[in-house]
């Protein structure tokens, strides 16, 4: 689960490998994102709220256009379950950690993995 940066929004990962978005002021769901394989393990907005991060036990990351609800593109590489993200103040990095034992580094534009840190212990 993760709100948003103006504390409109929250996002939630379901049971049924869904992620929902809800309007908080209005306490209702304003969005249904599906295309992961497992369940969800992290979230994460933009700054900008634009877009939303997920990591999932399907060994994937996914960036989402928060209008469209649509995958824009999947990043790919951990061996293991992904159990953590994050966003680089600046946006330009995503940050992952996994239960395969590394944290990677991707360039959010290329979706390109441009680090691998060994030895990540949850």
């Amino acid at each position: 689960m993760d709100l948003s940066p103006d504390s409109l929004s929250v996002a939630v990962s379901c049971r049924d490998f869904t992620l929902k978005m809800y309007d908080l002021k209005h306490a209702k769901c304003t969005g249904i994102f599906r295309s992961h394989t497992d369940s969800c393990q992290a979230l994460k907005w933009s700054h900008d709220k634009k877009y939303l991060i997920s990591a999932s036990r399907d060994k994937t990351i996914k960036i989402w256009n928060t209008k469209t609800k649509k995958c824009i593109s999947t990043l790919i590489g951990h061996q293991k379950p992904v159990i953590s993200i994050d966003l680089s103040p600046c946006q330009k990095y995503i940050a992952s950690g996994s239960g395969d034992g590394t944290v990677r580094i991707w360039e959010w534009k290329s979706s390109l993995c441009t680090q691998i840190l060994l030895g990540h212990c949850n």
